[in-house]
């Protein structure tokens, strides 16, 4: 199997991504987004860039402050 980078544009992920975009604009949403880390394949469809925080509350019991150390190994 060859890629060819005349086709590019027609490759199922750029189609899947046309396909979402084109639903969720039908549906009446003003905005999507994709989440996740800055990807060079973003740029394909915005120039625009959203910087989000996650906060997680824990109480303070020691199961919970065992789980806030796990996370804290991971996020």
């Amino acid at each position: 199997m060859a890629y060819n980078e005349t086709y590019a544009k027609y490759s199922p992920g750029v189609l899947l991504g046309y396909e979402a975009i084109r639903y969720s604009f039908a549906q009446g949403l003003e905005a999507l987004e994709f989440l996740g880390q800055d990807e060079p394949w973003k740029t394909y469809w915005t120039n625009d860039n959203h910087q989000y925080l996650t906060i997680r509350i824990y109480p303070f019991t020691l199961m919970e402050q065992m789980s806030l150390g796990i996370d804290a190994l991971f996020f």
